[in-house]
């Protein structure tokens, strides 16, 4: 787990930041004389509301804040989770190649013999009874202590990648869990909807909604 928490915090370093709906723009840049306009040509702001006083402000930005973050640690998991995915399939193409063993079938592995089975089920007699502890079947035996090392290296490192892609399918769902808490906070709070983007003016506290463009221009 130690590891695991490791690769997530080196691959949030390089993960970029983008803009996502529900996000602000500005936020913290009011001195830097960017405007919303500089988002699009084609889109236009339109006053959303004005927060009632500093604490709802900092309400407000805590819970931008942490959607902002939860975007980017979803991001990053999602990249690992990919990642994941690719060794595993690269695991099974060398058992394959190397072994005879394909992903959707059952194995065992004699060490002693350096012998690999494969688990084949019987065939039920009656249609509705359950199928019973199947036979196994010689896939390959094993040339040489070195081809039996290599089978259990490969074998461990498919498992420990196997293990690492469900804590991180697990620390996904618990991102995703978050988020939309954050969401629902949001749009009862600020009445702000997550497929929308947003820009705060801090100066006089008011927050607008990005539209699409008007022939009357920008929208107050």
């Amino acid at each position: 787990m130690k590891r695991m928490v490791l690769s997530l915090a080196i691959a949030s370093c390089v993960a970029p930041l983008s803009l996502h709906a529900g996000l602000f723009g500005w936020i913290g840049k009011k001195d830097s004389g960017e405007t919303p306009e500089a988002v699009s040509t084609n889109t236009v702001k339109r006053l959303h509301l004005t927060v009632s006083d500093k604490a709802a402000e900092k309400e407000l930005l805590q819970l931008t804040g942490v959607k902002r973050v939860l975007l980017q640690e979803r991001q990053v998991l999602r990249i690992l989770i990919e990642e994941k995915r690719r060794d595993l399939s690269n695991f099974d193409a060398e058992f394959e190649k190397v072994f005879g063993i394909r992903r959707d079938r059952n194995y065992r592995y004699d060490a002693k013999t350096m012998t690999i089975y494969e688990e084949v089920a019987k065939t039920a007699a009656a249609t509705n009874a359950p199928a019973t502890t199947g036979e196994a079947r010689v896939v390959k035996t094993l040339a040489t202590e070195g081809d039996s090392r290599k089978f259990a290296s490969l074998a461990a490192a498919k498992q420990i990648v196997q293990e690492d892609l469900v804590v991180l399918v697990r620390l996904t769902r618990e991102k995703d869990a978050a988020m939309v808490r954050v969401e629902n906070a949001l749009k009862d709070k600020f009445s702000m909807s997550r497929d929308r983007n947003y820009w705060y003016d801090a100066k006089t506290m008011r927050l607008y909604e990005f539209v699409g463009s008007s022939p009357k221009g920008d929208v107050r």
